[in-house]
């Protein structure tokens, strides 16, 4: 690393300096303005399961307190502001209607960013699954989370790059003899093919970013990506990060 700044003279004036947060990480208002149930709100609820009970109800209070997070953010000098849509704020049941509070939320604190000159960087998905897409189906373990996941997409078609975090801990495996044959990234792989038809269909061409963990840094067996121009991976390790546009034969850059 330091012989690529001694090369590059430090970072491009381009650069953006920025935070970062999720959804249940920070907003609370857990069953506020329409908002479902997550996977996570359900989760925490299991005894035992986190620090002396603790849950995400409340947290930081972003959703109440954004206008205050955000001043605060530019008074440090931040450049951008990457954060996560909780799905069950706009679509509370997973596959329902749209809640219009939840749009207004998100609108409100897009533009609060630009009033400060903050570049928001929208993730659409950060682990927490409506709670009803598990009891109806088992969430990310079925194929019809992909057009769920798709229409949730959909609602957010004006942002013209969209994040998309999703670990292997994110969804269930199948455990058929030939799902078992792949490794996490082609799980990965078939995920981004099929939202790649989904959204080909709808004549969309929204690009999007997968951000995969250590267990996704070796190249798939099985399954190659149909359409490596609609995404860009970025690889984040435990002690290290890559970052590499995909293809093929998709395998991270020390």
């Amino acid at each position: 690393h330091i012989m690529y700044f001694e090369k590059s003279k430090g970072f491009p004036k381009n650069f953006l300096w920025g935070s970062a947060s999720a959804a249940y990480q920070v907003e609370g208002a857990w069953n506020e303005d329409g908002k479902g149930v997550s996977n996570w709100d359900t989760f925490v609820r299991i005894p035992g399961k986190t620090f002396k009970a603790t849950t995400g109800d409340v947290a930081v209070d972003h959703y109440h307190r954004y206008k205050e997070d955000v001043k605060l953010m530019a008074e440090m000098g931040l450049k951008t502001y990457r954060f996560s849509i909780a799905w069950t704020r706009i679509i509370p049941d997973g596959d329902g209607e749209v809640n219009p509070k939840g749009i207004e939320f998100y609108n409100n604190l897009i533009n609060e960013c630009i009033k400060y000159g903050i570049e928001p960087m929208v993730t659409i998905y950060h682990w927490d699954l409506p709670q009803a897409l598990v009891d109806k189906y088992n969430g990310w373990e079925s194929r019809e989370v992909i057009d769920d996941f798709v229409n949730y997409a959909k609602t957010h078609q004006n942002v013209e790059y969209l994040h998309v975090w999703l670990s292997d801990g994110a969804f269930n495996h199948c455990e058929c003899e030939e799902c078992q044959k792949m490794r996490p990234s082609d799980w990965y792989m078939m995920i981004m093919n099929e939202i790649d038809a989904m959204l080909t269909k709808e004549n969309l061409s929204t690009k999007i970013v997968f951000i995969a963990y250590l267990d996704t840094i070796f190249a798939p067996k099985v399954v190659t990506l149909n359409n490596p121009g609609r995404f860009t991976l970025l690889y984040a390790p435990i002690s290290r990060s890559y970052t590499k546009s995909i293809d093929e034969n998709t395998t991270p850059v020390p």
